[in-house]
């Protein structure tokens, strides 16, 4: 295939991105960058669950609530027995709920309609094309060792369930083990720990999201954490394609999948892909942090005054915090569970000036 979008299989769009993968240290265009589509699980349990907390804000995940008598209500097929048991013995689910978007939005149509240009014959045509949005609502359980499981998704919930497409979970995939991650935070220095005695337990689900958001942001920004995992997760456009081509699945084959995904439509496919692109791209090196503390030094290095000689010892002491900060951070990368992923996002050279305002 010669674009990024083009394809009768999924497979068709994952070789474009993975070829001449070989090249990727050259990292100067979109589409060198590594993304999830790198991966040959990107589909899994597993992966859709970690994005729920790595690639967006953890605390919008809440208690079900009513949610879980809806989806035990809808849950009438009896091959769906097996997960309907397991939801109903649990109660520490929660959802990704969307279902408001539509009162937000103001509509019941979450129909877009718009005249599309395309190629056939080598004559430019004209035809009625619509994309659609949807209010989904994702049933994750919040297992007894921190792993969070998907359960079951309603594609698009319409105002109840009899006007809804709910699908439940046939198979789970376990990911990280948080409460391992809380021992260890409480544990003594003798015994490998940091000592925090204090640090939450995670007995409930509100302390576990508070020890998710803390973990993501308490060493970097807020806005550099999460969207550098914007991009990685979104890059790979069909991983969270930003609409459908399709009001409702007519099926669950791959044809389905292919007509309702951004596949084949170029202009749409390179918009969702530079978009978070965009918000995630590295800062130059003149405007990295470190480079800002080694700029400032030889500006006052110098200088003669007092003042300005204070200024040109506090930016050398920074600039060496900064360096040293660097290794640190990458004992850190490399301690994660999944060593798939390289997380430089805490490197100073990937933390931009306008983060000192």
């Amino acid at each position: 295939m010669s674009i990024p979008d083009e394809g009768s299989t999924l497979a068709d769009v994952e070789e474009y991105n993975n070829r001449d993968s070989s090249k990727r240290w050259y990292q100067k265009d979109i589409f060198d960058l590594p993304n999830i589509g790198n991966l040959p699980d990107w589909y899994s349990d597993a992966r859709f669950a970690q994005q729920y907390f790595t690639g967006t804000n953890p605390t919008t995940i809440r208690q079900a609530g009513e949610w879980t008598k809806i989806f035990l209500d809808a849950a009438t097929d009896p091959k769906d027995g097996q997960m309907k048991a397991k939801i109903s013995q649990r109660a520490a689910e929660s959802p990704r709920d969307y279902s408001y978007f539509r009162a937000a939005a103001g509509t019941n149509d979450f129909r877009c309609e718009f005249k599309e240009t395309y190629q056939e014959g080598g004559k430019k045509k004209e035809r009625q094309a619509y994309r659609y949005a949807l209010s989904s609502v994702c049933l994750f359980n919040l297992a007894d060792n921190g792993i969070l499981e998907p359960l079951a998704i309603i594609i698009d919930w319409r105002g109840s369930a009899d006007k809804s497409v709910f699908i439940y979970n046939k198979e789970l995939n376990p990911k990280h083990v948080y409460q391992a991650w809380s021992r260890e935070m409480r544990a003594p220095v003798a015994e490998q720990g940091a000592n925090l005695g204090s640090f939450p337990e995670l007995r409930t689900f509100e302390a576990l999201v508070d020890c998710v958001t803390m973990r993501i942001h308490i060493a970097s920004p807020q806005h550099t954490s999460v969207n550098y995992l914007q991009n990685y997760y979104q890059a790979f456009v069909v991983n969270k394609p930003p609409a459908l081509y399709r009001d409702q699945l007519l099926g669950y084959g791959e044809a389905d999948l292919v007509a309702a995904l951004p596949m084949n439509h170029p202009h749409e496919w390179l918009l969702a892909s530079r978009i978070p692109y965009l918000l995630s791209f590295k800062p130059g090196d003149k405007e990295s942090l470190i480079i800002y503390a080694a700029s400032k030094y030889h500006v006052y290095k110098y200088k003669k005054s007092e003042k300005e000689q204070k200024i040109k010892e506090a930016a050398a002491r920074f600039y060496e915090a900064l360096a040293r900060s660097e290794s640190e951070f990458k004992t850190y990368a490399e301690a994660t569970d999944d060593q798939t992923i390289t997380y430089d996002v805490l490197s100073p050279s990937w933390n931009a000036v306008s983060i000192l305002i």
